[in-house]
């Protein structure tokens, strides 16, 4: 499975950081891999960066998914703040005509497609030939396999009808030429 993190190599001047970077109250720059402060031509601010493993001082879960590839880092409050989330997002769905067509008409469907890409401004999905644009950070996962229904219109409009990690349809159009 290809790791989607790496980069073009490009040297950078970071400094380490030597005052405290505060979490939740608690200095996380305390151990032997400090925090870095970098500074890209162009911008006004510079950047700081955590080693991930420092989460850990401020009760979160650090690890590297090795089968998708990518580090995962979970707060102590992530199942409480999702739980209070999918509470709400559940009352908006059972209030949304839209949503209670969509489960009632793909809810049977049995097709899934991959998320093959995503990033915060676009995500692709193995069952259509696009990218479409747009910030789905948390509402899909890379990797994961999603119930979607393909549909399409004439003139070459397609799309793909997707239920995100909350149980949401989502619909993504794209055009195809045709012949």
């Amino acid at each position: 499975m290809p790791f989607y993190g790496y980069r073009a190599y490009m040297p950078v001047t970071a400094y380490t950081v030597d005052i405290p970077v505060l979490v939740n109250g608690v200095n996380i720059n305390t151990s032997q891999f400090p925090a870095l402060n970098f500074k890209p031509a162009g911008e006004q601010y510079a950047y700081i960066y955590v080693p991930a493993s420092e989460f850990t001082k401020v009760g979160a879960s650090v690890y590297w998914d090795n089968a998708a590839q990518h580090m995962v880092i979970t707060s102590p409050y992530y199942k409480e703040t999702m739980a209070a989330m999918q509470k709400d997002i559940n009352m908006l769905i059972a209030d949304s005509d839209s949503q209670k067509i969509n489960d009632s008409n793909y809810a049977n469907f049995k097709k899934t497609t991959r998320v093959t890409n995503l990033t915060d401004k676009e995500i692709q999905f193995d069952a259509a030939p696009a990218v479409f644009s747009g910030y789905y950070m948390g509402l899909f996962t890379i990797g994961q396999n999603y119930p979607y229904f393909p549909s399409s219109a004439s003139g070459g409009q397609r799309g793909i009808i997707v239920k995100d990690n909350f149980g949401v349809w989502q619909t993504f159009g794209y055009h195809i030429p045709l012949p």
